[in-house]
């Protein structure tokens, strides 16, 4: 299927923590329990071709009976897992959005991309160079720690900022370093300034991790503000043609965008605009994937590579560029909507500012036969001395961060081969949690269902007992998973508490990151 280019979607529906360690190539991770809540909006046509894959075969046949139940027409399972295609010589890789950041290190490595070090940039700036440090990660990633004096410039906003700060006389010669939390972002953020032509621009090497290891401190706040949205200069305009005309990226009319969209056919539109600009008002369908996170977050939206990608902007700069490097990600067919949401708007199209409300299939079913249990009333029988076991079925990162006291964790997916051991007791009563309660209402019908007597969810989950002022636990206590899998469980910017990155976790991660690019060296 891959060598024909058949439209299909590879799901890998173990625990985001195993998919780490060890996963296909381009295989996109949602684990069984969550297939109910993501394949909707991810792969809403259900005549694509989806084959999913966990380790012995038990959860992708639970998985791929679940995708039938919903709805979806095509469905595999990869006959003996991820073993089976190591066997056959199948490509494996170990880490998170690994076709971003193997992009990234192959730009690196052919390019050459210009490099200072920590210290290197400490140096430059002690001799009083004039010098801009920009970065490149999301507003609130640069809000929780930043190097100090840099300015936020999300990725995809760096061609317009740039060409601001350096139309001031004074700035003409300065230096721009561009930095984000390790590598990809830096090492992509300096090669889109290089490409438009600037001289005295460089990545700042191995990022905030780099900065922090080499015993510098990292600021924490606002810091500097930084515009936001699209700047029309002929530069900024010149440059985004041709970057996407070099990467073979077409665009493609309103019109010919609403005759697509009308085939009922499976496409991506992604809008690349900043999250604030996307809240304004967004095209009805589109997702928010902001240019310069494309490299990070392209591979968890786009779950079908072949399919046509829409890239939008407000007139089409930032989807020029995101669609280039999703190009060269490995997306082979993406478009750029002609005119952006200016366009859009122009042609009558209407705005939407809200996503519609999704819907979760088999939940309804759930909550007419399983009953809910406020977080007010679960406190009370708690304190009464109830004999209640709390069943936490979320992944073991978020279990980790915060959990209700006496709870026990089991991954929704494994729920049917684990519950036995951990609650023999059918008339137990049960009380299922989550973040928010779909997934416990799902997991307490499907307790109900193997015959156990007294199951109950926790309505609003962790989130509504935390608003009710209810306390939480933090760490592993009632989860069999070691601490490295609940770390790799969860995002790397939702790591604190028991979660946070230690200088070891650090030093491994970078060490793996350079490593992508071995194979391009060696080349």
């Amino acid at each position: 299927m891959r060598d024909a280019g058949t439209p299909h979607a590879l799901l890998d529906v173990r625990e985001k923590g195993e998919f780490v360690q060890e996963q296909i190539f381009r295989a996109t991770p949602i684990p069984r329990g969550l297939l109910e809540l993501r394949v909707p909006e991810r792969i809403p046509v259900k005549d694509v071709p989806i084959v999913v894959y966990c380790d012995d075969g038990y959860r992708s046949d639970k998985a791929a009976k679940t995708l039938e139940a919903m709805g979806h027409t095509e469905v595999a399972v990869l006959a003996g897992g991820i073993a089976a295609w190591k066997a056959d010589g199948g490509r494996v890789d170990y880490g998170t959005n690994v076709p971003g950041k193997d992009y990234g290190e192959k730009v690196e490595v052919l390019r050459h991309t210009p490099r200072l070090t920590p210290d290197e940039l400490i140096a430059r700036q002690r001799r009083g160079e004039r010098l801009f440090i920009l970065d490149s990660r999301t507003r609130e990633e640069f809000e929780r720690s930043h190097v100090p004096g840099a300015v936020s410039v999300p990725g995809g906003e760096l061609p317009a900022f740039a060409t601001r700060l350096l139309a001031d006389e004074e700035n003409r010669d300065a230096t721009l370093v561009v930095n984000c939390a390790g590598r990809t972002r830096s090492i992509l953020g300096a090669d889109l300034l290089i490409r438009m032509g600037l001289a005295g621009v460089y990545a700042l090497e191995n990022g905030t991790a780099a900065w922090t290891l080499s015993g510098h401190e990292l600021e924490r706040g606002k810091g500097a503000p930084a515009p936001v949205g699209e700047m029309d200069a002929a530069a900024v305009w010149e440059f985004a043609q041709r970057f996407a005309a070099e990467e073979g990226v077409a665009s493609i009319t309103v019109d010919d965008f609403e005759r697509l969209r009308a085939r009922g056919e499976l496409i991506y539109v992604i809008d690349a605009r900043l999250p604030e600009e996307f809240a304004a008002g967004h095209l009805p369908g589109s997702v928010s994937v902001p240019a310069g996170q494309m490299a990070l977050v392209g591979d968890e939206v786009i779950v079908v590579n072949q399919a046509p990608v829409i890239f939008v902007s407000a007139s089409g700069i930032r989807a020029r560029i995101a669609a280039a490097v999703g190009k060269q990600i490995g997306y082979p067919n993406c478009l750029v909507l002609e005119g952006g949401v200016r366009a859009w708007q122009a042609s009558g199209g209407a705005l939407e500012t809200d996503a519609p409300a999704g819907v979760t299939p088999g939940l309804d079913v759930a909550m007419a036969r399983v009953q809910a249990v406020s977080a007010a009333d679960l406190a009370a029988e708690l304190a009464s001395g109830g004999d209640i076991q709390i069943l936490d079925v979320r992944g073991s990162g978020d279990y980790a961060l915060e959990h209700l006291e006496r709870s026990r964790w089991i991954a929704r997916g494994e729920l049917e081969r684990q519950i036995g051991r951990y609650v023999p007791q059918r008339e137990r009563r049960i009380v299922v949690t989550d973040d928010d309660g779909r997934r416990a209402a799902l997991a307490a019908h499907t307790l109900s269902e193997l015959g156990y007597q007294d199951v109950r969810f926790l309505e609003g989950g962790v989130n509504a007992w935390k608003s009710a002022g209810y306390r939480t636990l933090a760490g592993l206590d009632g989860a069999d998973v070691p601490l490295k899998i609940a770390k790799d469980d969860i995002d790397m910017i939702g790591r604190r508490g028991p979660l946070a990155r230690d200088r070891q976790d650090m030093i491994d991660y970078l060490t793996w990151e350079i490593g992508l690019g071995y194979k391009y060296a060696q080349s």
